[in-house]
């Protein structure tokens, strides 16, 4: 649980096109409106137009993919077919982010806007059948596969496809992620801790001393003090102190000496 705070919890789909962003613009727009209500993030993603099965997704950037193709870039040859473009790629998607989190846009296709929606929506259901029947590797490595008009300037999808987009954008499971800014946020707090701490430490080895010596003079004067008020004692009698001093009192003074004799101190009475 304590490592779960250095994942992302966020889910990041991938909108791949070998064409121009500009050509999806507005099917960008829904699928980020979308993905916000759930707390997540689309990125477009730019294939090449050639040697597609040499390029590879930096791992673990995404969650999911949406494969968008025009079909005026290489007419309607997804997988399957002759010129297929995407007979190594999208299987190698569904295999590194799971079939659930794979989807498919055909676009491009004349939308009819003249006809009436029944006779719009049979053309539809003809075109996806053939397409199922035909190109059946694009079916088995995705969770949708969508055959629309345009999504630039406009957004040309059926509405029951519409509504299984906005299901797919809200089901993609991110995956375990480290953030990168989570991790430094962390690692930087760790290092003013232990900036903290190591300046406590050459604080406390400073204080301790001064205090020690602090309290070895209170006992020692306490301990003065004391014997100055032993009225009964002899003269000649020796007082332990502690910290390492002797004391000797005569009436009026006490005389304080090191064990070996290199110092010795004598307090009258009014010092005290």
């Amino acid at each position: 649980m304590a490592l779960a705070i250095l994942f992302d919890t966020k889910a990041v789909i991938g909108v791949c096109d070998s064409g121009q962003e500009s050509s999806i613009k507005n099917l960008l727009h829904e699928l980020r409106d979308l993905s916000s209500r759930s707390g997540g993030e689309v990125r477009f993603i730019q294939l090449p137009y050639s040697d597609l099965d040499s390029f590879e997704l930096a791992r673990g950037t995404v969650d999911g993919i949406i494969l968008c193709h025009s079909i005026h870039n290489r007419r309607f040859s997804i997988t399957d077919v002759d010129d297929a473009l995407y007979d190594k790629f999208l299987p190698c998607m569904a295999e590194t982010y799971g079939k659930n989190n794979v989807a498919v846009i055909v676009y491009d296709f004349p939308w009819h806007t003249h006809r009436g929606s029944e006779e719009r929506s049979s053309i539809h259901h003809v075109r996806m059948a053939t397409f199922r029947i035909k190109q059946p590797t694009t079916f088995e490595c995705s969770k949708l596969a969508i055959t629309c008009g345009r999504l630039d300037t406009t957004l040309e999808i059926d509405i029951e496809d519409r509504e299984n987009l906005a299901v797919f954008v809200q089901n993609v499971q991110p995956r375990r992620r480290l953030s990168l800014l989570k991790v430094l946020l962390i690692l930087g707090g760790a290092g003013a801790l232990i900036h903290a701490a190591l300046k406590l430490k050459t604080f406390v080895e400073k204080i301790v001393p001064a205090l020690s010596r602090l309290i070895n003079t209170a006992g020692l004067l306490y301990n003065t003090s004391s014997l100055l008020d032993q009225g009964g004692a002899p003269p000649s009698q020796d007082y332990d102190v502690p910290f390492a001093f002797s004391a000797r009192r005569d009436p009026k003074k006490l005389h304080l000496a090191f064990p070996d004799g290199r110092e010795q101190l004598t307090f009258s009475r009014h010092h005290f």
